[in-house]
């Protein structure tokens, strides 16, 4: 009776644990023969922990990027005859809006124990998916999908081209530098291997997901890409499709320049009463009601 027992709850937890990957791992299937040139994914880093830093503990979370040896031209021109990438430098801008409202944002998102699909629209040098990958991808099932073109030229028709990015891509970064960087980082990360990147243009990744049936669909996405506002309205109204009720779509820049906040505002009056506004700052972020 007790051997019947053991094999009924066995049972139960196969099933359990099939529902559980399987429909992840078709997910992923998908999106390598949607993207059989375009789709990266990286090795298991079995050395690398997630990070035990609080959130509040910003000076922690450097030191522990900076200890793994996570590196950024982000904010800090490099020689463009340099064969090598550059000492770690600062990460604090990210860091401190990353932490600050994300921070805020954890509780609602599934906990660790559950699955979380991140989308992230605009990747870089990595800075925001190296916090997905330390915080929010311990589930086994769990995953982020990168969305980026990582070409100069995708940087310098950015119509804050004069900012600091705009001024680094122009001056200092080959095509392939930001490229770099990113899978450099991602393998240094934990969990590094439920990232998947794709080096294809937002409109294209995510007008392909939407005819897929069923689309795929997403806890949380984070939209850092092109900040043309039409663009930004684009892929606002695009990703949205691909958010799960409940779920949580956050934009960066949305007070750092006119195109952004002029996009994101522009699908905010079109969204209304289907989203509900949690944090507005230099950052905003919306959760889908229905």
């Amino acid at each position: 009776m007790q051997l019947l027992s053991l094999l009924v709850v066995l049972c139960v937890v196969a099933v359990l644990t099939e529902d559980d990957t399987a429909p992840h791992l078709q997910i992923q299937q998908q999106l390598k023969d949607l993207f059989p040139t375009e789709y990266h994914s990286f090795p298991s880093n079995p050395s690398t922990t997630a990070s035990s830093a609080n959130l509040n503990g910003k000076s922690d979370y450097l030191k522990t990027l900076s200890n793994r040896g996570i590196r950024t031209s982000q904010y800090a021109l490099i020689s463009s005859s340099s064969t090598s990438l550059p000492d770690p430098v600062d990460l604090n801008l990210f860091v401190e809006e990353g932490l600050r409202t994300f921070s805020s944002l954890l509780p609602l998102l599934p906990p660790p124990s559950h699955s979380t699909s991140i989308l992230e629209l605009g990747s870089f040098e990595g800075s925001s998916a190296i916090f997905f990958s330390e915080f929010l991808l311990s589930h086994p099932s769990s995953s982020l999908h990168c969305v980026d073109l990582w070409s100069s030229a995708s940087y310098e028709t950015n119509p804050s081209s004069q900012t600091i990015i705009g001024s680094i891509i122009r001056g200092s970064l080959s095509d392939n530098s930001a490229w770099s960087y990113f899978t450099s980082n991602i393998k240094l990360t934990p969990n590094g291997h439920k990232v998947h990147a794709f080096s294809t243009s937002t409109f294209t990744f995510l007008t392909s997901l939407l005819l897929l049936s069923p689309p795929p669909l997403y806890d949380l996405l984070y939209i850092d890409a092109s900040h043309v506002r039409l663009d930004v309205l684009t892929d606002a109204v695009l990703s949205w499709k691909l958010l799960k009720v409940n779920g949580i779509a956050v934009f960066d820049d949305y007070g750092g320049g006119e195109g952004c906040g002029e996009g994101i505002d522009a699908f905010l009056k079109g969204v209304g009463e289907d989203g509900e506004i949690i944090l507005k700052g230099y950052q905003l972020a919306i959760r889908k009601i229905r």
